[in-house]
């Protein structure tokens, strides 16, 4: 378990820390079987992850900057900052949807790099795409994060890892993290929603809702919260310049933690 005094020495933030320790205990319970339901071998993961980082790439020379809104990442940004080039019509999402999953069975955790504009595609039309497109973004984003976590422990390690590796997986980090974040805070605020909803009336009755659709997502949150600990449980801080994490990443993730733990 991260204690708060040691996550102030590593850069970890408190409220990380407090969720951390809620979770670790869950954490080691779901490790057998995490590694029991796994269908590649470590040897065939790292082929796709490379396999990803040739395609999704090709001389990578932006960055992805944590944006303060939605609406700013399709805004023209600064020199080499990553900007939407293709938000897709409701309509047209599931077909999307369809190849960013075939992608991440084929290529790994990094094919995030080439369909971001998806997802982003579905927080800008969280108002008006079905729950299960939402669902099906929320499940690909969860193997995303859970995937750079289980990849990236070796690469820390090693002494030998060049600028571009360095940018590609930063930018996956920052790129996953804040589609995992902002759908799930959507999520969150239907949940809270439809517990008004189908809150019990002066005759004691539920509204015509029904609760199944909260049990589900208070199992779904608690994988979110735990992909998110696997991740930033790890030293990711070499991977930016100078070693000093963007703020914007631990604020995201603060405010997620302290709204739904």
């Amino acid at each position: 378990m991260v204690s708060t005094a040691h996550a102030c020495d590593v850069g970890v933030s408190p409220a990380l820390a407090r969720c951390t320790n809620k979770f670790e205990s869950r954490r080691i319970q779901t490790a057998h079987r995490r590694r029991a339901e796994r269908t590649t071998s470590p040897s065939s993961e790292a082929k796709s992850v490379a396999s990803g980082t040739a395609s999704a790439t090709g001389g990578m020379s932006w960055d992805f900057f944590v944006p303060v809104c939605v609406g700013d990442l399709v805004k023209t940004g600064g020199i080499n900052q990553y900007v939407v080039q293709d938000v897709v019509s409701p309509k047209q999402l599931p077909s999307h949807l369809s190849k960013f999953k075939a992608a991440l069975r084929s290529k790994g955790p990094l094919c995030v790099l080439e369909h971001f504009d998806t997802g982003y595609s579905v927080l800008q039309h969280c108002n008006s795409v079905e729950l299960g497109v939402k669902e099906d973004t929320l499940e690909s984003l969860i193997q995303v994060v859970s995937g750079l976590a289980a990849s990236l422990p070796a690469l820390l390690l090693s002494t030998s890892i060049s600028a571009a590796e360095r940018k590609e997986k930063l930018n996956a980090v920052k790129m996953s993290v804040y589609l995992l974040c902002k759908l799930t805070e959507t999520l969150e605020s239907d949940s809270c929603r439809q517990s008004i909803i189908t809150a019990p009336g002066k005759g004691g009755k539920k509204g015509k809702a029904g609760g199944e659709g909260l049990l589900q997502w208070d199992s779904e949150r608690e994988r979110v919260l735990q992909a998110l600990i696997q991740l930033l449980q790890l030293d990711i801080r070499s991977l930016w310049n100078l070693s000093l994490v963007e703020g914007r990443v631990y604020q995201l993730c603060d405010l997620l933690l302290l709204q739904t733990t």
